[in-house]
């Protein structure tokens, strides 16, 4: 528990773990004085993580060499770097043995203060964080970019906006033609007139006067809207009120960072859709309705996205992913494009749902009796029978025939996490909550007849006489909120 560490101390030990070469690390924020509550802390931005973080990332690959002497620990990485922390206090004057670090003048990068190693000794001012990060970092060369970076396209034209950093000029170059000045911002425009299938290269490089970087080259493909990779998502069953795709590949390849994109409601189908960005046709997809939530997003936290595997696919009731290409795209095709697409379309999924779920109509009325809220067909309602709903609806079993009928509960055509609550409501007899729980439906009887069965609690040897009052001794029923109910019979129903 570090509720009670100072931050000082906390960036202190995080110098000596962030510095090291092989060890990996982490700076959490901590949490608010409610577990679950935001955080106010923002110690991991203090500049002296940053700059450990930093350092860290300059001396990959290089040794280390740990050491102290009185109330100084350090870390020595190469030969041309330091990390200092003053374990006793803050700001003071060190004067250390150099066990690596190579004679000259270093640069602590927190406070800009001058450190010297000479004839084995490491010399300087450690400022009031009571850390030092001491090496002369080489500033950074030039660098071109474009923006956006490689993709697909759908429309005629394609806006792109070239940068240049650490630079004084920078230079461009489409389908290797001869490289043109560009300065810093400006945007050129790709594409038109050019025929679906076309890739257009742009290379760029930047100059300082004196060093030129390496070129960067983007390449950027014109698509038939028609043929655009896609993926829906149908939120009839889910109702959503917002549904985001994550869409990657790893942690460095994703079209956002979590959530991801949110996706538009296409008229044309009724279906939220979203494109699939370039580069990450095979990847995967996870679907949430906000950054934090917990029910409303599949596959579940820590498990693996759906894969797309190069082709439009659409997530629909009960967990369904199948390939999909609507009949009326969202994008109208061109009238340059050819009217037959050049691969055979995926054949459009039927309106039948899958066998995990209850014909999204009117839930079909059996042949023989049911009992609503019996998933199990146990001939009594109980809290098992909630419990095979979860497990359902989380894939663990699959309920088929009478048991998916029974397990219906409000009757709108679905298995969902409300059925299961609705037969918890029935067993403490919140009936105006349970909607059809212990309710018969099939054989020909009415479906609002009460069950002559209730849950099978053992009949006292002794028959409880009337008037009498119960005693329950709830000693061990503890739990904060507890609350307690009675069901009593007799053998007249």
């Amino acid at each position: 528990n570090t509720s009670y560490v100072s931050d000082s101390t906390i960036i202190k030990a995080w110098a000596m773990v962030g510095s090291r070469a092989d060890a990996s690390s982490l700076f959490f924020a901590r949490p608010a004085a409610n577990m679950g509550s935001a955080s106010t802390n923002t110690t991991w931005k203090s500049t002296a993580v940053a700059e450990v973080n930093k350092f860290k990332n300059y001396f990959a690959g290089q040794t280390e060499y740990l050491s102290s002497s009185g109330s100084i620990a350090y870390n020595e990485r190469g030969t041309s770097g330091v990390v200092l922390v003053n374990a006793s206090g803050t700001s003071t004057s060190v004067s250390v043995k150099a066990n690596k670090m190579a004679n000259g003048t270093y640069k602590d990068q927190i406070t800009g203060n001058t450190f010297t190693v000479s004839n084995g000794t490491i010399s300087g001012q450690i400022g009031s964080t009571g850390v030092a990060v001491v090496y002369n970092a080489t500033p950074a060369g030039p660098s071109a970019s474009v923006t956006p970076g490689s993709k697909s396209y759908t429309t005629d034209t394609l806006t792109l906006t070239l940068k240049y950093s650490n630079a004084t000029s920078g230079q461009y170059s489409i389908d290797g033609g001869s490289y043109t000045s560009f300065t810093n911002g400006q945007t050129i425009s790709i594409g038109s007139g050019k025929a679906y299938g076309t890739t257009t290269t742009v290379s760029v490089k930047a100059s300082d006067g004196s060093t030129t970087s390496d070129v960067e080259t983007y390449t950027y493909t014109k698509k038939d809207p028609n043929e655009v990779q896609r993926v829906y998502f149908d939120n009839s069953s889910y109702k959503w009120s917002t549904v985001y795709a994550y869409i990657y590949v790893d942690e460095n390849t994703q079209n956002a960072a979590w959530p991801g994109v949110a996706m538009t409601l296409d008229s044309s189908t009724g279906y939220y859709v979203i494109d699939v960005p370039a580069g990450l046709e095979n990847g995967n997809v996870i679907f949430t309705e906000n950054y934090s939530a917990t029910t409303n997003r599949y596959p579940a936290d820590g498990e693996t996205g759906m894969q797309l595997s190069g082709s439009s696919m659409l997530f629909s009731a009960g967990h369904s992913w199948k390939e999909y290409t609507p009949v009326n795209p969202t994008t109208p095709v061109p009238t340059t494009t050819p009217t037959t697409p050049t691969t055979n379309p995926v054949t459009q999924p039927t309106t039948v749902p899958t066998t995990t779920t209850v014909p999204t109509t009117t839930t079909p009325i059996p042949s023989n009796k049911v009992l609503v809220g019996d998933t199990n067909l146990s001939g009594n309602v109980s809290v098992s029978d909630a419990t095979e709903i979860q497990m359902h609806i989380a894939e663990m079993i699959e309920l088929t025939g009478d048991n998916v009928i029974a397990a219906d509960v409000d009757q709108d055509g679905y298995v969902s996490i409300k059925d299961a609550t609705a037969i918890q409501c029935y067993l403490v007899d919140l009936v105006d909550q349970a909607y059809f729980c212990g309710t018969y439906i099939g054989g020909g009887d009415d479906p609002t007849t009460e069950p002559t069965t209730k849950p099978t609690d053992p009949t006292p040897t002794t028959p409880i006489p009337s008037g009498s009052t119960i005693y329950f001794n709830a000693n061990h029923w503890t739990e904060a909120g507890a609350w307690f109910a009675v069901y009593a019979w007799d053998g007249n129903g």
